[in-house]
């Protein structure tokens, strides 16, 4: 096994030592950047009113980094992504904006990002700060982040990578808050650091895609320091045979916690099929991971994927997994901001993933699903107390059945409806539900432009009951919050923006001992350079 991550590790810093340099440079344009994302469970922060913002920059990944917000510890149920287009209201491009709010508790919030060209290169720059004095003791905060994504198109007379697309992601973020749902309420730092090369092209009929990099989180506490960082690699290339797409892909990740290693590596093969009304895509191959505990465990991975047209309006999708899934330390901090940074990180087995939607596409103004998710894990990780108002996780055997709803609807030129409702049953092994999985969750946006200057959004997020311990006893409330926002341009560059958060004043506890704000009024501005 060691043999094994040695050749991963020479791997990984071969491919971050060539790819920069024969990617992105220009002639005569040296890169002025080091060659070198706190990354975690995907979620949709809900950005109620925020379509008709100034675009931001793709480099600020708030899902990634923001997640140390001392009373906003967890994003709500998924919304889709997608806006719906808003004809009433012309957007004007900008190359940057900075936007200052300022809310109860004290609360200043201010987010700044420019973008430009130089020298071939497009640079998009973020950085921001928030700050908190708490709604309650100790439940006070601060945190920044700043970054740069540059983007190269390699020039044609490079000879593989002439064409190809070369971005390189370097980015901070620090967060200070305290434990404050204990007695002895200890302070926590987070410093986080990214930095990543990401290579996309085609030479001679094959596509490929090459990434690399290196992020670290180091955690700081009254009595312990350690970090989770992982050194990253990731190849990926295809090439069309007949019908059919066939490639493979080779991921390397070279992961430690606290000092002890526990990398996770998989090499797959790929073949997918377009045809007039179905698309496949199947893949295979085998996955190598070992514990911090210095277990190893070894995995066959096999995915795949079934689109079929049933007709004008309706699409079907199925999905099937079966294979290894890292729990990684990063992954849990940005789900809980109060996890304890002494952790036992495995590799959790899905058994079965298996998925089906149905996908209802009348027009271009109305659009839903609904679908129907089962998953059989062993080693899932769950969520367990721990000492000190710090939260642990323990692994069990899980079945996991989601019923995902989604709707979205242009009522008319001015008014967007955004409907997402997910009914969850997940139990461990011994019949017990799982801790912190309700078994409902919903949220509903109403957007609406009354004037071309003039915008509104009001949300309504659902969280059902929750079991906070393994034997059920602990229970959570479910909760209404019910959101409002608004923005007012009072010149072309210049937006007032108002928000409510849990207008009804709602008992809101993410996790057992910390009780989220009751009403929530802030108000600020943005300016668009």
């Amino acid at each position: 096994m060691r043999t094994l991550f040695t050749l991963g590790f020479a791997f990984v810093i071969a491919i971050v030592l060539t790819m920069p340099l024969v990617g992105q440079q220009a002639p005569n344009q040296p890169i002025e950047f080091p060659e070198f994302i706190v990354t975690g469970k995907e979620r949709v922060d809900v950005p109620g009113g925020t379509k008709n913002m100034p675009a931001r920059p793709p480099v600020l990944r708030k899902a990634q980094l923001d997640t140390l917000n001392a009373v906003e510890k967890a994003a709500p149920p998924v919304i889709p992504p997608a806006i719906l287009p808003m004809p009433t209201r012309p957007i004007v491009a900008h190359p940057g904006y900075v936007s200052a709010e300022l809310g109860q508790y004290t609360t200043p919030d201010v987010q700044a990002g420019y973008s430009m060209v130089v020298g071939g290169y497009r640079l998009d720059a973020a950085a921001g700060i928030e700050a908190s004095n708490g709604h309650l003791t100790n439940a006070a905060y601060h945190k920044a982040h700043a970054s740069v994504l540059s983007t190269f198109i390699a020039p044609e007379q490079y000879l593989v990578f002439g064409g190809s697309t070369t971005e390189t992601d370097i980015g901070i973020a620090s967060r200070a808050y305290r434990f404050f749902g204990d007695s002895a309420a200890a302070e926590r730092t987070v410093f986080a650091l990214r930095a990543a090369v990401d290579v996309e092209g085609e030479y001679q009929g094959f596509t490929y895609r090459a990434t690399a990099g290196y992020r670290r989180i180091g955690i700081t506490t009254d009595v312990r320091e350690s970090a989770d960082a992982v050194i990253h690699g990731h190849i990926d290339v295809e090439q069309r045979w007949r019908a059919y797409d066939v490639g493979g892909s080779v991921s390397v990740n070279l992961r430690s916690f606290g000092g002890v290693s526990y990398p996770f590596i998989e090499g797959k093969g790929r073949a997918r099929y377009i045809g007039e009304s179905v698309r496949l895509l199947l893949d295979a191959g085998l996955q190598a991971a070992t514990s911090t505990g210095d277990v190893s465990r070894a995995g066959f991975l096999i995915a795949g994927r079934a689109d079929v047209n049933l007709g004008p309006d309706l699409t079907a999708i199925g999905t099937l997994r079966s294979g290894l899934r890292a729990v990684v330390f990063s992954d849990l901090l940005t789900v809980n901001p109060y996890v304890s940074d002494s952790l036992l990180l495995d590799a959790a087995y899905d058994v079965v993933d298996l998925g089906g939607t149905v996908l209802w596409h009348p027009t271009t103004r109305l659009g839903g699903s609904i679908g129907v998710r089962v998953r059989i894990t062993d080693r899932d990780a769950v969520w367990t107390p721990s000492a000190a108002g710090a939260f642990g996780v323990s692994y069990f055997s899980t079945t996991t059945i989601e019923i995902p709803v989604e709707l979205r609807w242009l009522v008319s030129p001015a008014d967007v409806v955004r409907t997402n409702v997910s009914i969850v049953s997940s139990s461990i092994a011994d019949a017990a539900v799982t801790p912190y999985v309700p078994s409902a969750q919903a949220a509903a946006w109403y957007d609406r432009s009354w004037t071309q200057d003039l915008r509104t959004a009001l949300g309504l997020i659902y969280v059902g009951q929750r079991y906070a311990d393994i034997d059920n006893r602990r229970v959570l409330s479910g909760y209404i919050d019910l959101r409002l926002r608004a923005e007012y341009d009072i010149a072309e560059r210049f937006t007032l923006t108002a928000r409510v958060n849990n207008l009804l004043g709602a008992d809101i506890l993410l996790w057992d001992g910390y009780r989220e704000r009751g009403i929530f009024v802030s108000a600020g501005c943005t300016w668009r350079l």
